[in-house]
């Protein structure tokens, strides 16, 4: 069966769309690319907030979802019919109680969900029979941890599903794997890679699991998308004078976001992080507080508040709350820093992209792999064993070493752009020829065909 729409418009599958800009990345990338090789096709996006898609990436975007589709617990201004009355009462409810509206909210979610899930398959059939290809666009989408084996396992599958049914190409590029240990989570992932017309992964361990779900070969490794996002644009002012110090804090195990909730060992990461920063004013070290996430702000805040009870005089000017919420805004805090201290895996990543010397604060066995893969074991810490000593000593390491350390990551970015060349070119064919009439060269060099092994 072919596909019934045209034939050149691609979709991008990504749980994006709520301040994650790791994931914002990945999908810039993947559009500027897709571009450059299909310049009258077109790039559509099936996303967790379409609306913030469209905003941030100008392609129309659609629900991933039923709940995204028509979940009662957000606003939506065109609902018609009973819904729309419905949200009207639990919008005048709320002005009472926040908690008795959540729980409405809860009820009629549940008890409208069959009707919107086969209201759900049925826009997604029309999104799908549309386009020629469906990609599960990066990220670590393998996964289960939020939202458990019904929600984005079960998401891979019903897409999977529907490239068969309309004869659209399925395809994961690059895709990362995270949490999937239960039965029901393990079996849709399985049948989506089965289904899938072409399979690769960011990590090897990613690869090692498709494998072990039984996925046909070839199961290919290839670098995260991120890498092929252009940032020729954005390289670090190197200065003369002490480190300016980017710090990215993640809210890890923190009770009021993240889905694994155990607040004494986020208590035990957060009051090191303060010993850090208290060490980096104390020393008169300028400092950039950013976060990559939107969950990452709150502990920013709690940061600066305690720092603040603190009493320090000159503080204001020597912490730097960024507002950055979009990926050039990441960029601009990137220019304007000489090494950084991140967790989140993009937030390690990005700098990487740009040259910029990490001290990785590791809570994810893909933080490790990205850490180890651009050999910089020894700027990695564990975040469940964190002591602010030892990260001020490995940042002023990293510090002390940043050329030759940003040297050692040029190489490897080099590499890995030039690796997700050859993947896009693979699944979406060659760049478009230029106005000389010759398309770009493509050879695999011998360095980077030494990544792949």
């Amino acid at each position: 069966m072919s596909a019934a729409g045209n034939p050149t418009t691609v979709a991008l599958l990504s749980p994006c769309g709520w301040g994650n800009l790791g994931d914002a990345a990945i999908m810039t990338a993947a559009i500027d690319q897709i571009r450059a090789r299909r310049p009258e096709g077109d790039v559509i996006a099936i996303t967790l907030n379409p609306i913030d898609t469209q905003q941030r990436h100008g392609i129309p975007a659609f629900a991933i979802d039923a709940f995204t589709l028509a979940g009662f617990s957000v606003d939506r201004a065109g609902l018609t019919g009973v819904r729309r009355v419905a949200q009207r009462v639990l919008q005048r409810i709320r002005r009472v109680s926040c908690r008795v509206t959540n729980a409405l909210c809860d009820m009629l979610n549940w008890i409208t969900l069959p009707i919107r899930e086969l209201s759900h398959w049925w826009s997604s059939y029309r999104v799908v029979r549309r386009c020629e290809c469906i990609v599960v666009c990066g990220g670590g989408q393998i996964d289960e941890l939020w939202g458990g084996p019904w929600g984005h396992p079960y998401v891979l599958f019903k897409f999977a599903f529907l490239s068969r049914l309309t004869g659209a190409r399925f395809v994961v590029l690059s895709s990362g794997s995270a949490k999937l240990t239960s039965r029901l989570g393990r079996w849709f992932v399985r049948r989506a890679l089965r289904l899938a017309d072409y399979r690769s992964f960011r990590e090897h361990f990613a690869v090692n699991l498709a494998r072990e779900l039984g996925a046909p070969e070839p199961n290919l490794w290839f670098p995260d998308l991120a890498f092929s996002l252009d940032v020729s644009s954005t390289r670090p002012v190197r200065r003369g004078k002490g480190p300016i110090v980017g710090v990215s804090p993640i809210a890890w195990l923190d009770p009021n976001s993240w889905p694994e909730k155990d607040g004494q060992r986020y208590d035990d990461y957060f009051s090191q992080l303060v010993e850090f920063l208290r060490a980096l004013v104390k020393r008169k070290n300028q400092v950039v507080l950013f976060a990559t996430a939107a969950a990452d702000h709150a502990v920013i805040a709690d940061l600066v508040r305690v720092l603040c009870e603190d009493g320090i005089a000159d503080l204001n000017e020597l912490v730097m709350i960024s507002a950055a919420r979009t990926v050039p805004d990441l960029f601009n805090v990137v220019a304007q820093v000489d090494v950084v201290v991140a967790s989140r895996l993009h937030g390690v990543l990005l700098c990487y992209a740009c040259c910029l010397p990490v001290a990785a604060v590791s809570y994810d066995p893909k933080v490790d792999y990205l850490v180890e893969s651009f050999h910089q074991e020894d700027a990695c810490l564990p975040i469940f064993a964190l002591e602010a000593s030892q990260l001020l000593t490995t940042l002023d390491r990293v510090y002390a070493t940043r050329e030759a350390i940003s040297q050692q990551l040029a190489a490897k970015v080099a590499a890995f752009r030039e690796l997700l060349a050859q993947q896009y070119d693979r699944v979406f064919g060659p760049l478009a020829v230029e106005e000389s009439g010759h398309a770009p060269e493509t050879e695999t060099s011998a360095f980077a065909a030494e990544q792949i092994a």
